[in-house]
């Protein structure tokens, strides 16, 4: 029984250490594809943990807070990245950080960006569709 009160307190700790919430940095991240003959844009915006579409007053969705950590996590991965490389039709994140500087994100649908962008990209529409 001390055996096993030990391994789960330590399970607990360990556990603990690991899972590291990054606070939100930002004030909202727009994403989503655009461009093309109408040059529509189809995208969302996430503000704190509501996702909206873009244009609509209306929250389609809270995000969760590990889904939330996931996001936050990876955007402290793009700190050092720029990447612009627009064409025809696109796709697109721009982030508006809380010290009211912004950056964004720009490539051709066709386009391979870099690894860390098409993840943190995928990542954003996926908690579009649940």
């Amino acid at each position: 029984m001390l055996k096993l009160l030990v391994i789960l307190g330590s399970s607990v700790i360990l556990s603990a250490c690991i899972i590291q919430n990054h606070p939100i940095t930002y004030k909202y991240i727009r994403f989503g594809n655009g461009g093309g003959f109408t040059g529509e844009i189809e995208g969302y915006k996430l503000v704190n943990n509501e996702l909206y579409r873009l244009n609509s007053p209306e929250v389609l969705r809270v995000i969760p807070d590990n889904e939330l950590n996931i996001i936050n996590t990876k955007l402290s991965s793009l700190d050092s990245l720029r990447y612009n490389h627009p064409a025809n039709m696109y796709r697109f994140i721009k982030i508006e950080y809380q010290n009211n500087t912004s950056v964004e994100y720009q490539w051709g649908i066709n386009e391979e960006p870099p690894n860390e962008l098409k993840r943190f990209f995928d990542i954003l529409m996926e908690a579009t569709n649940h």
